[in-house]
């Protein structure tokens, strides 16, 4: 898949500087050490896929082999070398992150872009879905390495309901959920069965049913997580075809409010009603 211009063109670079580094002698031994430690570095603090590893791995020569020129273009000059090699770093920085952003755990953009981007083949993104989808994801990498404390969900969470269509999102939200969503659904499914209310259900409907719903409610907590009054209206629309199975559940915690309610308030005898 076409990914971005930038780090293919950055890799072809680094092939021709590769056969460069290859014969440059004792010099060219250092930078590869140096490549080498670097691309280890990133492996060691980031999950990567393995077929990206060797990608990394000409970025890195690549982008030491450029600054390795700065030692020999600029000897005497600490200030003009330094300059050099900090913007390497930086023109690089975007080309490495299109490596370790697609991830289920590595924190360098927002959260659902590099889940996006790591499951694209399962969410079948096309070629300009995946572009626009990085190139955001890019952005937001930026702002985070600026200040890590930045909120970039509202940005990140409007890429995704804006560029993949209904069906792409549905099983995006499933995917991200999967797990949340089926630890309810074992804890709500075990509440049924210590109540005795199990004979009541058809377990199979029971249990799909509840499946749709909790996923339901947490596409909606994700989209609207900045927004209170929207989430609130949305869950209340949603309660309203809440599953027989949930209801029942809802029974048993308005009984038990009931109950605990009645433990602490004084209990008044009829001899005292008139």
């Amino acid at each position: 898949m076409k990914k971005s211009f930038l780090p293919q063109l950055l890799l072809l670079c680094a092939t021709g500087m590769c056969a460069q580094v290859a014969s440059a002698g004792p010099d060219g031994d250092a930078v590869r050490r140096r490549a080498e430690e670097e691309a280890m570095a990133v492996r060691l603090t980031y999950n990567m896929r393995r077929e990206a590893v060797p990608v990394l791995e000409r970025y890195m020569l690549s982008r030491e082999t450029l600054k390795a020129k700065c030692d020999s273009l600029f000897p005497d000059n600490l200030r003009e070398r330094m300059k050099r090699k900090v913007r390497i770093d930086r023109i690089y920085q975007d080309s490495i992150n299109t490596v370790i952003i697609p991830s289920l755990t590595n924190k360098v953009s927002g959260e659902n872009l590099c889940k996006a981007l790591y499951w694209w083949e399962a969410l079948h993104l096309d070629t300009m879905q995946y572009s626009t989808l990085m190139e955001k994801a890019l952005e937001l990498a930026r702002r985070l390495h600026d200040d890590p404390h930045t909120d970039v969900w509202e940005d990140d969470i409007k890429t995704i309901t804006t560029v993949l269509n209904e069906k792409q999102q549905r099983r995006y939200f499933h995917f991200k959920n999967a797990l949340v969503v089926t630890q309810d659904m074992k804890k709500a499914w075990q509440r049924i069965v210590d109540a005795g209310l199990v004979e009541q259900l058809d377990s199979a409907v029971a249990m799909s049913q509840a499946f749709d719903y909790y996923h339901e409610l947490y596409r909606i907590k994700d989209i609207y997580r900045n927004h209170g009054q929207a989430r609130r209206r949305a869950a209340a629309e949603l309660d309203k075809h809440k599953p027989q199975m949930l209801k029942m559940l809802d029974a048993l915690d308005k009984k038990a409010r009931m109950d605990e309610e009645e433990k602490k308030s004084p209990v008044v005898g009829k001899e005292f009603v008139w």
